[in-house]
């Protein structure tokens, strides 16, 4: 009996974990519905999961890269921090998959839409879910959720509009500025009158 795919690709998309996300691929992929768009979907998983020498296993190149965008937002542009931050968006440019869906066209583009709100949506689950993040006073206190939704929205706009911006990279980090804004504002529509929220809206 065939495998019900009515909802593909959302149900690859709403799982975060990586080898069930391998499995569902691998399952579709030996199914007649299997299209181009699949087979990209696999080289994004290769991309982002894969373990690459002299590395640990386990390390998901998306969080990775979000991370050191996520340092050189602190100071873009610092002439001290120079090499590393410009060695920082080269290496996101690549661990993103934005160089790859270069290479796909559309269908590549479209992908990499997908696995960036993907990215995001996890990122975001990260820091509700971490008690660092979601704290002030060295831990001692809990953020109130209007000031965990500012501090995530503001740096989701750092990472992919200021620092961008900085290095004269804001067409290549287009669709990680998409993703950011779509994502964000999907999850809290009820603020996007919150003026503290830097992250632009949707006109």
């Amino acid at each position: 009996m065939e495998r019900d795919w009515s909802n593909w690709p959302q149900e690859y998309y709403d799982t975060t974990d990586r080898e069930e996300r391998k499995n569902l691929l691998l399952q579709r992929l030996e199914s007649p519905k299997a299209d181009k768009k699949d087979e990209i979907r696999m080289k994004f998983w290769e991309l982002r999961y894969k373990t690459r020498a002299k590395m640990p296993v386990g390390v998901d190149y998306f969080i990775r890269s979000w991370m050191e965008l996520y340092f050189v937002s602190r100071k873009p542009g610092n002439k001290f921090q120079m090499k590393q931050q410009e060695e920082a968006i080269r290496q996101a440019k690549h661990d993103m998959g934005l160089e790859l869906a270069a290479e796909y066209g559309e269908e590549g583009e479209e992908v990499l839409y997908q696995e960036l709100c993907h990215g995001v949506a996890l990122y975001m689950q990260l820091c509700r879910d971490d008690s660092k993040y979601n704290s002030q006073l060295l831990g001692i206190m809990k953020l109130k959720k209007d000031n965990l939704v500012e501090k995530i929205g503001n740096e989701l706009w750092n990472v992919s509009t200021v620092v961008p911006k900085a290095f004269s990279a804001e067409k290549e980090f287009s669709t990680l500025k998409k993703a950011c804004e779509d994502v964000f504002w999907k999850e809290y529509p009820k603020y996007v009158n919150d003026q503290e929220i830097k992250l632009e809206r949707k006109k």
